[in-house]
C-alpha cells in the first residue's frame, strides 16, 4: 500500500552504478538530476530526503539529496538545463543510457522524467540485504516512498542511534 503524499517522510530511488560513480567524484554539487527513463515524474513532498539506492545485485544505500520538484523535459532540455549534473560527461552519453533503459533508439528529443535533487551528498556504500530491498520495493521496483518508522523496522533499527 503506498503511503499518501503529505506522510512521506523520505523517497528511495533506485539508480545505477555509473551514475553514482560520475556524481560522487564531483563534489560540491547543488544538485543534480535524477532522470527516469520512461518520462514518469514523482510527487514527493518538497525538502523530503531522497536517498540513492544502487540496484541489485550490489543493494547499497549511496547517496541522499532532497527532492525539489519533479518535469518532464526532453533529452536536449535536461542536457542544456543539468550538464553534466546528468550523470553522464556528455549529452551523447545520457542518449545511450536512455535508449538502453527503454529498450530501443531515441533521439535527443525524447522526454525523461527530471527529479531536481537539492544537496547531494554521496558516501561509500551502505549494503542492505536484497531480502530487505524485495520486500520493500516488492509494489514498485523504481523505489517508493516510506516513512522513517517504516524504514527502520525494515533495516531491523529499532532506536535511533546518536554518537555523543
Amino acid at each position: 500500500m503506498e503511503i499518501p503524499r503529505e506522510q512521506r517522510d523520505l523517497y528511495i530511488g533506485l539508480t545505477d552504478r555509473d551514475w553514482y560513480e560520475f556524481l560522487a567524484r564531483r563534489p560540491g554539487l547543488d544538485e543534480v538530476n535524477f532522470w527516469r527513463p520512461g518520462g514518469g515524474t514523482l510527487n514527493p513532498r518538497p525538502g523530503a530526503p531522497f536517498l540513492l539506492k544502487l540496484k541489485a545485485p550490489l543493494n547499497a544505500i549511496v547517496g541522499v539529496g532532497f527532492f525539489e520538484r519533479s518535469v518532464r523535459y526532453s533529452i536536449r532540455d535536461a542536457w542544456e538545463f543539468f550538464g553534466e549534473k546528468n550523470g553522464v560527461e556528455h549529452i551523447s552519453g545520457l542518449v545511450a543510457r536512455i535508449s538502453k533503459y527503454v529498450g530501443r533508439p531515441v533521439d535527443d528529443r525524447h522526454e525523461i522524467g527530471c527529479i531536481f535533487l537539492d544537496q547531494p551528498t554521496f558516501f561509500v556504500r551502505l549494503k542492505i540485504s536484497s531480502a530487505t530491498t524485495k520486500r520493500f520495493l516488492s509494489a514498485n521496483p523504481q523505489g517508493r516512498g516510506a516513512s522513517i518508522r517504516r524504514l527502520q523496522r525494515l533495516l531491523g533499527v529499532t532506536k535511533p542511534r546518536y554518537s555523543a
